[in-house]
């Protein structure tokens, strides 16, 4: 009984299909980081990246070819990460990485490698290429938030 306990806490943390954290465990290890940029005065960096048009690939190419999409963008910002960098699915087509310690040339150098890994691949599904492009936003908290959720509003 135990172990299921342990293993249903655990999907409870990460999304299955990407192996991202979870945006409960996500909102839980970012309000600790920002407590600590706060505290210590340091830089706190947010990338949020938006798969363009996944509805649309999952019409034309199905769910499962979407899931294929999905999972090489998780590996590829998973792929870039430091050790203290947190990285989660924020939504059905959304990933957010936070950056503690990072300043805004780092968060664009990241920001721009993981857009050029992910838009160079070549996305094969069933003998059929997806074209695959991502927005990205990037936003440095220098000053003090007094909820984190709000800055996602």
């Amino acid at each position: 009984m135990e172990k299921a306990r342990e293993i249903a806490h655990q999907i409870s943390l990460t999304d299955e299909l990407t192996q991202a954290y979870s945006r409960r465990l996500f909102f839980e290890l970012a309000a600790e980081e920002l407590t600590r940029a706060k505290r210590y005065q340091r830089p706190f960096a947010i990338i949020l990246l938006d798969i363009d048009h996944l509805a649309q690939i999952n019409q034309t190419y199905g769910h499962l070819g979407g899931d294929h999409v999905l999972r090489f963008c998780s590996e590829a910002c998973q792929s870039n990460l430091r050790v203290q960098d947190i990285f989660a699915r924020y939504g059905g087509e959304e990933f957010v990485l936070v950056l503690p310690e990072t300043d805004l040339e780092g968060t664009l150098t990241m920001a721009e490698r993981i857009r050029r890994q992910i838009e160079t691949h070549v996305f094969v599904w069933e003998s059929q290429i997806i074209q695959v492009t991502i927005s990205l936003g990037v936003a440095i908290l220098k000053r003090a938030l007094h909820h984190l959720r709000n800055s996602f509003a």
